[in-house]
């Protein structure tokens, strides 16, 4: 990584949603885990001095990622998106995230649905290097 650059990290977040082209996955959600790493470039940030002794960062620049954000938003894409294969989740919200989230540099996404077969969890991922 470069200088400065930074991954944040989702693992195994838990959700419920309709994924799959089965009739069956079409009416009932199911239980999928997603797990992320989310590179972006951190800039510093001027501190606004408010007393003494308080301070504050400057976030108009965009100098971080909400990793809190980034999940709500994830879970909403995927819950609200019902798509029908791994491989459209995948690309759709690599998509949503970078729109939503311009900083984003690189996506690694992983969607695992654990329910589907009893002796294996099966799932996909992909990795995606946005150019600057």
């Amino acid at each position: 990584m470069h200088k400065n650059t930074f991954l944040i990290t989702i693992e195994n977040l838990a959700l419920e949603t309709i994924i799959g082209v089965l009739p069956k996955e079409r009416k009932n959600k199911q239980r999928v885990l997603i797990n992320a790493k989310i590179s972006y470039k951190y800039k510093m940030c001027k501190p606004i001095k408010h007393s003494k002794m308080q301070h504050s960062m400057v976030d108009s620049d965009k100098a971080y990622l909400d990793y809190v954000a980034i999940r709500d938003f994830l879970i909403l894409h995927l819950q609200s998106a019902r798509y029908g294969l791994l491989e459209e989740a995948l690309k759709g919200s690599i998509k949503a995230l970078k729109g939503r989230f311009p900083a984003i540099n690189s996506i690694w996404l992983c969607i695992k649905k654990p329910d589907i077969l009893h002796d294996c969890i099966v799932g996909l991922q992909t990795k995606h290097v946005f150019k600057e």
